[in-house]
């Protein structure tokens, strides 16, 4: 099975070729130039000018002349790069190497960027595969999708560790349970973002090494948790959820995510987050951000160790 690295992917234009048959961007703005071999004379594609007008007063200009906008976050984070905005409905960004992944990329860390668009109605997603990512693109609203430096898949329903059958049932879900597919052995539930699947995956073949605890796995890609059956028949056994997720702490995700369990009566569950250790990070090569972060497999599985020991 091919896998990518979607920021690099992203960056250099090479998901162009992939959008081509289904694009509905009226302009695609990429805030750093990069040169192609491909074809992409089927795209309006602008570059930003980072030595003229500000970056708030290029992309209103775009954003007033264009009813579909796609915009290519690179250096820059979220929060500098909307607070100058006026954002209008069909306004998609991908925001390169978030998170773990900003150390040598970006000029600042987004500290808190899932609640703060989600608090400006955007869909909020980290993509599965190469194949989700496409699909998320083609889609016509508001949304915003966190890419770091990790590679995935070209398509997850060809990975052999996953047995799934169903692909409808698969691509619907934005909340996907790994109960019946190896990675769960029925008791705590955690649910990870899809960046971190790796991490979690290794932290439960672990934990069940040293026979320290075992749990129930879900994966999100949409970041505006949904409440599927699955996942609160899991949370009946021990009402503990612990999220982790590639975030800033304190954060006002962690509020958002506990006021929506509240608002369908599950108040009694208790939430714990597991963040990573973001200044911990002094090395830009990617293979060893998690290892310092302490969001590798085993870093993780001492977290919920200690978490469940609480």
């Amino acid at each position: 099975m091919s896998f990518y690295n979607l920021s690099s992917y992203v960056k250099y234009g090479l998901f162009l070729q992939d959008l081509k048959d289904n694009n509905h961007y009226d302009v695609i703005v990429f805030e750093r130039q990069f040169h192609s071999d491909l074809d992409i004379s089927k795209f309006n594609i602008k570059f930003l000018d980072q030595d003229t007008d500000s970056f708030s007063t290029q992309m209103n200009s775009y954003l007033n002349n264009y009813s579909n906008v796609l915009l290519i976050l690179d250096e820059s984070n979220s929060h500098d790069a909307l607070s100058g905005l006026q954002p209008k409905w069909n306004l998609t960004i991908i925001n390169l190497h978030v998170g773990i992944s900003w150390l040598g990329n970006k000029n600042k860390i987004d500290w808190n960027d899932i609640s703060y668009l989600l608090s400006l109605w955007f869909e909020v997603y980290e993509p599965r595969d190469m194949h989700n990512f496409i699909k998320i693109l083609s889609t016509e609203w508001n949304k915003y999708l966190r890419l770091n430096d990790n590679d995935l898949p070209q398509n997850l329903m060809y990975f052999e560790d996953f047995a799934i059958v169903d692909q409808k049932i698969f691509e619907a879900k934005s909340l996907l349970s790994l109960v019946n597919n190896w990675f769960s052995w029925f008791d705590w539930a955690v649910l990870v973002s899809w960046s971190l699947l790796a991490s979690a995956i290794q932290a439960l073949r672990i934990s069940s090494e040293h026979n320290w605890y075992s749990f129930d796995l879900f994966c999100m890609s949409n970041l505006d948790i949904e409440l599927h059956d699955d996942l609160l028949e899991s949370l009946k056994k021990h009402w503990l959820l612990i999220i982790v997720v590639d975030q800033s702490y304190p954060n006002w995700y962690q509020d958002y995510v506990k006021s929506k369990f509240k608002s369908k009566w599950y108040e009694s569950v208790r939430i714990k987050f597991i963040y990573p250790e973001y200044d911990k990070l002094n090395t830009v090569m990617e293979e060893y951000k998690f290892e310092q972060a302490w969001m590798d497999g085993l870093s993780i599985a001492n977290k919920i160790q200690n978490i469940i020991k609480g």
